[in-house]
Formats: structure tokens, sequence, C-alpha cells
């Protein structure tokens, strides 16, 4: 990320949320404070009917299927912490929060919860300006600012209060793809050390997506296009090696979602379906997950 710029992906995605809400022919996204921190221009976009229409076609266009993915990744993920947290979880940690807004519209919870949000310094200035700007109150929040190119996240976590003995719940929303198998392995192994029965959810591509994309409608389009914005796909894991993977590092899956169980549980009477490679993951270290989805 360059100097003083924040991330233009992170207020895509909200906008896209923000989208949702006014979704009649699917669920409803629940992510009803994404619009507030949006900017101007997008508002007017997400406001007006017949721009929102124009522009989701435009990006239904250019990235089919993206859009259903967010809708349905929100109300997964958001089905996962309300659990997590409603089971005892005392932390929520959100990695590369962008303008993630469930430690707000989770905020009822903050009196048996701790919430901390990390993402890139100017990232998170730029949040916590739009925050301030809407009106919502974050002194619940505890911001950690990492510049993960020279930081290590783990220790600015610590030196913020963050307690490593307690249940946490993590969530990795739209982040796993671009990253490294390092990175990753890295992630998971500190899940897997913290307090008994913390999890972390996260969404997935499969290897296929990239490297052979003539398996898959759309796939080069989709490809093509990320290229263009600089954010390529480098990692992937194949949906029957999810659970080796995550046992690898000391986690036991809980839930394994693929395209096919989204499209049923989310999109039922919908005309259109996520992208054929994409996956939500949940797994959990020191239990076994009984009743696995």
């Amino acid at each position: 990320m360059k100097k003083d710029k924040y991330s233009h992906t992170a207020e895509g995605a909200a906008a896209l949320r923000a989208a949702g809400t006014y979704e009649k022919k699917a669920k409803p996204n629940p992510d009803i404070l994404a619009e507030k921190l949006i900017r101007t221009k997008y508002k007017i976009i997400v406001k007006n009917s017949i721009l929102r229409k124009l522009v989701l076609a435009f990006f239904n266009y250019n990235l089919p299927g993206m859009y259903e993915a967010h809708l349905c990744r929100t109300h997964y993920f958001d089905y996962i912490v309300n659990k997590e947290l409603s089971e005892n979880a005392s932390q929520l940690l959100i990695l590369g929060a962008g303008l993630d807004t469930r430690a707000y519209r989770f905020k009822q919870l903050s009196n048996h919860v701790q919430f901390f949000e990390v993402d890139h310094p100017n990232t998170s200035e730029f949040k916590q300006k739009r925050l301030a700007k809407a009106g919502i109150d974050s002194k619940h929040v505890t911001f950690v600012s990492v510049d993960f190119t020279v930081e290590n996240t783990e220790d600015k976590l610590i030196c913020n209060g963050f307690d490593k003995l307690k249940r946490t719940v993590v969530l990795w929303e739209g982040v796993v793809m671009y990253l490294n198998k390092e990175i990753i392995t890295n992630v998971l192994k500190f899940v897997a050390s913290l307090g008994k029965k913390s999890s972390i959810v996260f969404d997935y591509v499969y290897p296929s997506f990239y490297e052979t994309p003539d398996i898959y409608k759309n796939a080069k389009k989709h490809l093509r296009y990320v290229k263009k914005a600089g954010e390529p796909y480098t990692f992937g894991i194949d949906f029957n090696q999810v659970e080796n993977f995550v046992n690898q590092h000391n986690l036991n899956l809980l839930s394994n979602i693929n395209s096919d169980t989204i499209n049923q549980k989310y999109l039922s009477k919908y005309k259109n379906t996520v992208t054929p490679w994409y996956a939500f993951a949940h797994c959990a270290n020191n239990w076994l997950g009984e009743n696995k989805t």
C-alpha cells in the first residue's frame, strides 16, 4: 500500500454490502452500518435505485458472482460471530478489518467481549475518521495498526492488551486468497495457541481457479480483472484438503461450505449464484466440534 493511501478495496467491499441491504430478491445484507462509512460518491449510487442497479449490473458483468459472494459471506460470518460470542468467547479479533462493522453491530456484547481490529495504519486511520464522521461510537474497540511488511502482528496485539489465554473468535474475511502459505500458516498456528475453543472463520478459493481457469465459466474474466487491479490471487486450498490443512496446524475443522451449499442456503430464490471456486471454513483449537455442518 502506498504512503498516505488507504485500501480502496475495503471501501468497495463496504459499498457492495451497503447495496446489499436494499436487496429484495435475496435475503438482504445485514450490514446496516456499511452505508454510513462509505464516502458520498458511493452513497449516492447505493441510495439511488437506478444507479445502484446499473452499477451492480456493470460489476456483475466484470466479476459475475462476487456481489453474491459478499452478500452470503456477510450472513455466514455474522452467524459465526453471533454463535461464538454467545458461547462465551471473550475476544473478537478482526484481521484486515477494513470497513468491517461487526464490532459496532454486535456492540451489545461489549460488556463481556473485547473487540480488536487489525489493519494497515492508513486504512485504520481512514476508518476511524469515517466512524467519527458517521457518529458511530468506537471507544469499545482497540485499533491495532500494523505495517505488515516490517511489524509483527502478534507482538502489536499483545502490546495493545490482547490476551492469548482468552477464548477468541478470529475473522479473516476476503484476505486468505491474496497471501502466501507462510503467512497463512503463521496465522493458523497463532489461533491454535490461543485460549481453549478459540476459532477462526475465513473464506478461500480453490487453486484450480487460477491454475487451470479453463474448467470454470468466467474464471479468466475474474483473473484479468484482479490482475489489472493489482490484486492477483496467490493462494488456494482444494475443498477436500481443507480439513487436512488445518489439522496440520493443530486446528479442527468445524464447517466447510462450498458454493453449492452457499447457494442453497442463502440464494435459493435468487437468479444468480456465487462463483463455483469459492468456499467458507470455520475451525477451532482444542475441541472436536461435534456438530459439523
